[in-house]
């Protein structure tokens, strides 16, 4: 049986009962309320989700907001297709051939965010780069951040906007790498894939290297 991540757990079983609240979907796919937010926060980001209305409690606590598929996740199917293609256009390159692809995807989406500010010659600081690239990755829904470190910057990026596939496609962990020291200028050191911090959140972890 093919593995399934929490968030096609969660798309699943919206699909299945049509309107549930955080604490339904918790206690169906045992998972902490924490997790079960940060995933619907992610999936609403996408259109994937949507409030469907509020659930009254017993007592004087809050309503329970209700969670539903949206209708673009009705009628969409690019995740599949996403996988359909990539499969396809690696089937058809050679190992050199594939890793350019790659790399002309991770110039394209990183393009716009060149290491020299147009018009000048300076080079932005390393700090006013993580700031262009925190910037540039949560327009592309990473939810990313960056935090100093002794032994240099690192970037965390909370969500993988590839989730539902990169089981199945892997390299896409590469054009991310890519992607980012594109826009850095700098090299970086991926530490951490998809692996829970202390509240059980699964990250990524770029380790920028400094001269």
């Amino acid at each position: 049986m093919k593995f399934k991540t929490t968030r096609q757990q969660i798309l699943e079983l919206l699909a299945a009962k049509e309107v549930m609240s955080v604490e339904d979907i918790s206690q169906t796919l045992h998972l902490t309320a924490a997790n079960t937010r940060h995933h619907l926060s992610n999936l609403s980001d996408e259109g994937l989700v949507q409030v469907a209305g509020l659930r009254k409690v017993d007592g004087r606590g809050r309503p329970m907001r209700l969670f539903q598929l949206s209708q673009p996740k009705l009628e969409h199917n690019l995740d599949l297709l996403s996988h359909l293609l990539l499969t396809s256009l690696r089937s058809c390159q050679e190992a050199p051939a594939w890793q350019q692809v790659l790399d002309g995807i991770a110039s394209s989406l990183s393009d716009g965010y060149a290491k020299i500010t147009p018009g000048s010659e300076i080079k932005p600081s390393l700090t006013q780069r993580l700031a262009n690239c925190v910037e540039r990755l949560n327009s592309m829904h990473y939810k990313a951040r960056w935090e100093a470190r002794t032994g240099g910057p690192r970037l965390i990026l909370g969500h993988c906007p590839y989730w539902s596939i990169i089981t199945d496609h892997p390299e896409l962990c590469q054009v991310d790498h890519r992607m980012i020291q594109n826009m850095l200028g700098v090299p970086v050191i991926q530490t951490a894939r998809l692996e829970p911090n202390p509240l059980g959140l699964r990250v990524c972890i770029f380790q920028v290297r400094t001269p």
